[in-house]
């Protein structure tokens, strides 16, 4: 049988605590990134229900004559006009800014 130098053993065993340190990093790399990753979809989605809440809170007819919008219509959402004022936020028809 062949002896082994303790130089090859002393190689291997720093090869494979090396290996298993940058495993060890790439695992806690990896699970930051998703702690990351769920936090930012947490916020996006505390934004996105502010978000919902404001576009709720938007008149559904015109101020002055008291027509629908017709949110589903592309026309009705082109051509009416969004004011902000002292009172809050107004909706204005087509016909009425006529």
């Amino acid at each position: 049988m062949r002896k082994i130098s303790s130089n090859k053993i002393n190689s291997k065993l720093s090869k494979i605590a090396k290996k298993k340190k940058k495993d060890k990093a790439r695992r806690e790399k990896s699970k930051r990134e998703k702690d990351l990753n769920k936090k930012n979809q947490k916020l996006m989605n505390e934004k996105l229900a502010s978000i919902e809440k404001l576009i709720d809170r938007l008149p559904k007819q015109c101020s002055v004559c008291s027509t629908v919008l017709d949110s589903e219509n592309d026309q009705h959402l082109d051509k009416w006009k969004m004011s902000l004022n002292s009172d809050g936020i107004s909706m204005i028809c087509e016909s009425c800014q006529e």
